[in-house]
């Protein structure tokens, strides 16, 4: 009953597709998960990332105010060590908080994704 009202709203062209879901719901919901755990697994990189290479900046500079508008016109005069921000990862990929893209983990997807200012949050959080 349930089935002739679903594919009476669907019309010809969602029955089909619902047709085609049905035969390989294993292999297309096996991929959804397969990628949701990969960007669980980004995320909590970038969070590692983020949290380390905020510490080693807080180790190496000091930061004279603890606001975030200071401390982010700190981070744009000094120069900052992405290639030690890259040392810090353990994942082949990143994705920002919020986000269902994936970066690879190299230096310009870092650039792109940890903008002075949050990294200036996240210090002045971490003060």
């Amino acid at each position: 009953m349930v089935d002739i009202v679903v594919r009476s709203v669907l019309g010809p062209w969602g029955s089909a597709l619902l047709d085609a879901y049905i035969q390989n719901s294993l292999w297309i919901n096996s991929i959804l998960v397969i990628y949701a755990l990969v960007v669980i697994f980004s995320r909590r990189n970038y969070a590692r990332i983020l949290k380390q290479f905020t510490q080693h900046l807080s180790a190496t500079n000091t930061f004279k105010k603890h606001k975030t508008k200071h401390i982010q016109k700190q981070l744009q005069k000094a120069k900052i060590p992405w290639d030690d921000a890259l040392g810090f990862s353990s994942f082949p990929f990143i994705a920002p908080p919020g986000s269902l893209c994936l970066y690879s983990s190299n230096l310009k997807s870092l650039q792109k994704t940890m903008s002075d200012e949050i990294l200036a949050e996240t210090i002045a959080q971490s003060n």
